[in-house]
């Protein structure tokens, strides 16, 4: 598909993932006052679903004439164990990074005691104190070993779409890094609505929602560059 798919077909896959998504998105928030409340209204099943709407956007780029074939939507584990491994812990390691430097520049948030993480733990699953740093391990744990093979099925729904034909399209017209970056810049702007509606950031931070909208695209150009050096050297979404 490098370099050969055709502006047009970007330009119908674009409208198609954004359409399908806002739509469904505005539709939600309608249902619950402009507010993404995952656990209520129909959010819990709005959200994994419209995860898909890269992936039908892709298919139905796929199915109309003439095009051809996308690379990179089935594993390639054979020879690539090592991306594999490093698709697994990189966000975890990358995670703890930027924690550390958060609290090395704003020193006065680190509680070492937990204690907000403590309350809720209490509140939500009544855990004594003492059983709370075994309880932080065993769900650190599950985040880094267990999470990434069950998120994997809605998030392929993403990356299919992204990752999977987005991205190697604009490698036909641009250079590397900008197909990277101008990747990333598109994920993070399709995320708008949810970010309009208080989705990851709230609503009371200075400069809302534009301040929180950019902050989601330069996330997904950053993170969305290493997906894509993933993508590269597997050949595989």
């Amino acid at each position: 598909m490098d370099g050969r798919t055709s502006r047009g077909r970007v330009a119908l896959f674009l409208v198609l993932a954004f359409a399908i998504d806002w739509v469904c998105w505005v539709w939600a928030g309608s249902q619950t006052g402009w507010s993404v409340a995952e656990g209520s209204g129909p959010w819990p099943v709005v959200l994994p679903l419209t995860m898909f709407g890269p992936l039908v956007a892709a298919l139905v780029v796929r199915v109309v004439p003439g095009a051809d074939v996308p690379r990179g939507w089935r594993p390639r584990v054979r020879g690539n164990v090592r991306w594999y491994v490093v698709a697994l812990l990189a966000p975890s390691v990358l995670t703890l990074l930027g924690a550390l430097v958060y609290f090395a520049l704003v020193s006065g948030s680190f509680d070492s005691a937990a204690t907000a993480y403590a309350q809720a733990a209490k509140a939500q699953l009544g855990a004594h104190g003492s059983r709370v740093p075994m309880l932080m391990v065993a769900q650190f744990a599950f985040a880094m070993l267990v999470a990434p093979f069950l998120n994997m099925l809605f998030a392929i729904g993403e990356e299919a779409g992204w990752r999977g034909f987005l991205y190697p399209a604009l490698r036909g017209w641009l250079p590397r890094p900008a197909a990277m970056l101008a990747t990333g810049a598109i994920w993070g702007l399709w995320h708008a609505p949810l970010i309009a509606m208080g989705y990851n950031y709230g609503t009371s931070y200075p400069g809302f929602p534009m301040v929180g909208i950019l902050a989601m695209m330069l996330f997904c150009m950053g993170f969305g560059a290493l997906l894509c050096l993933l993508r590269d050297a597997t050949q595989s979404v």
